[in-house]
């Protein structure tokens, strides 16, 4: 056996995609060609680590000569889907089918959610759209991310699977269907790797039926699941074809298994709406940003739903609950519900060079707006909790001293928080809060992104009184740089005497809060001066 990086197995896979994909163009081109430029998307939890390691991949170990890197995955859906919705309008406005739009709805702002329910994970986005049609031109300008970084379509499919198994269990106890982790059950893995294939078949076919009429499933004794099946019937593990004894009462008593959508709603409900909560947060705390000019009871204008576990109707019933939204505005096309990501990933680079068919449609600079809360932690009530610094969606204003002197735009922001520092050693740490709440307790809660040290018996403190200490007001600037992907923070203190202290951080991740879960970003504390 050999162990690989997890750079190398990512390699193997798209390696055989790219194969797979250069087959198919010269089985529809008798010259044959060869793939020379690829655009890719990521989730929008990725680090910028990680998405670096698609480009590498892609580039270095198979040697396509023009990669791209596009926008996260549920933003380069929802550009895709709202072009194509604004092409429509624009065509239907020129040939005067809606001649009698007012100018309100020839010109309009709207706010919109894209909910990317993929294989893997939950992307979500939160966009602004600006559509001037007089002037044939849609600005979108990305707002928020959040998601699920470890849940998506395949979890559901695993439920279903682990359903239809509980139910053939128990009415053929004698037998053990064994499937699942290596880790679990190592000695017998490699005998029933055909196992999780065919299970993991079943339960794809079973989702399938219950999402759709009659929202119920039969599992089928001839479906072909049942003739390489390993089992243990209490003489070790042999397979049931159709010439072993056991295979025809296995059948018989698995034919009479059937899953509803009911059941497996009622096992994906937490999770799912999890998701959607994260989504609501997202959308409050763009309300809380009063610079952003929407009304504290406002809603979205719409919830696009993409990626093709979407079509499960809990989540769109989900989204009207937690939401107070009508039905018409929560929008699902199964068309174009896998599609939209790739396309819309494609159409961002031709977005930035040319309009399509028209209808310009410009992605607004992302670099100047903050995609996740950035915080700090505090003690509030005897307790450790998240303070946001910079919100979602919070405009940042360009450095141009920077700027000149870096040769890049770099975009700036600044808070001031009263923080506690009577204690010999302070650390306050810079963290993520995924759940978007106000208040959140750190020992459970957000993730670190990384510390500031700050010593008690540092000269500049050291004269302070511990009255004093106990409520320091800081000052925290942030620097973006969006060509680099570095940003840097910087927490300023100033005596009364006007002489300041900085400390800094430094992280590299593209979104300031993308650190995939269970990993922090590296980065140390230096001080600057006084």
């Amino acid at each position: 056996s050999a162990w690989y990086t997890a750079e190398e197995l990512a390699g193997f896979y798209l390696k055989e995609v790219v194969r797979q994909a250069e087959e198919a163009i010269k089985a529809s081109d008798a010259q044959g060609a060869r793939i020379e430029e690829v655009v890719f998307t990521y989730p929008v939890l990725f680090s910028d680590s990680q998405v670096a390691a698609i480009g590498r991949i892609l580039g270095k170990r198979i040697g396509i000569p023009r990669v791209h890197r596009s926008l996260d995955e549920a933003n380069a859906g929802a550009i895709r889907f709202v072009y194509a919705e604004a092409l429509e309008e624009l065509h239907r406005l020129k040939k005067g089918i809606a001649s009698g739009a007012t100018s309100a709805a020839r010109r309009r702002t709207e706010y919109v959610i894209n909910y990317d329910f993929g294989g893997g994970t939950i992307d979500i986005a939160l966009l602004r759209l600006d559509y001037d049609f007089d002037a044939e031109r849609v600005v979108s300008t990305p707002i928020g991310v959040t998601g699920f970084y470890r849940f998506g379509g395949e979890d559901v499919t695993v439920v279903v699977r682990d359903i239809v198994l509980e139910k053939i269990r128990k009415r053929v106890p004698r037998v053990r269907i064994p499937c699942g982790d290596p880790d679990l059950h190592p000695a017998e893995y490699e005998a029933i790797r055909g196992n999780n294939y065919l299970l993991w078949f079943l339960a794809e076919t079973a989702k399938k039926g219950i999402y759709t009429d009659p929202r119920t499933y039969r599992v089928d004794p001839d479906g072909g699941f049942f003739n390489d099946l390993m089992v243990d019937s209490g003489r070790g593990l042999e397979p049931v074809g159709p010439q072993n004894p056991l295979f025809r009462g296995l059948a018989d008593e698995a034919a009479r298994v059937t899953i509803t959508r009911d059941e497996v709603d009622e096992r994906i409900r937490d999770r799912v709406a999890a998701s959607i909560e994260r989504a609501y947060n997202l959308w409050r705390f763009t309300l809380a940003h009063g610079q952003l000019g929407l009304e504290g009871g406002a809603r979205p204008d719409r919830v696009i739903l993409t990626g093709r576990s979407s079509s499960i109707p809990l989540v769109a019933e989900l989204f009207a609950k937690r939401f107070g939204l009508a039905a018409d505005k929560i929008v699902f096309r199964p068309d174009q519900a896998k599609r939209v990501v790739v396309e819309g990933a494609c159409f961002y680079r031709a977005f930035e060079s040319a309009a399509i068919e028209g209808l310009e449609f410009l992605v607004g600079d992302a670099a100047s707006r903050i995609p996740v809360p950035l915080g700090i932690q505090k003690t509030v009530h005897g307790r450790p909790c998240f303070a946001p610094l910079f919100l979602n969606g919070q405009p940042l204003e360009l450095d141009p001293e920077a700027t000149k002197r870096l040769g890049e735009k770099v975009y700036s922001a600044s808070r001031v928080e009263e923080l506690r520092l009577d204690r010999p050693v302070v650390y306050v740490k810079i963290c993520r809060n995924l759940n978007y709440t106000d208040e959140v307790d750190l020992r459970s809660g957000a993730e670190k992104i990384g510390f500031f040290e700050i010593r008690r018996e540092d000269p500049f403190f050291a004269d302070w009184p511990d009255e004093a200490l106990r409520r320091v007001p800081c000052r925290f600037r942030l620097e973006k740089r969006p060509g680099s992907g570095r940003y840097s923070i910087e927490a300023i203190f100033t005596r009364p005497d006007g002489i300041e202290k900085a400390l800094e951080f430094h992280f590299e991740d593209h979104y300031l809060a993308a650190v995939p879960e269970g990993e922090e970003a590296t980065g140390g504390g230096s001080d600057k001066g006084a």
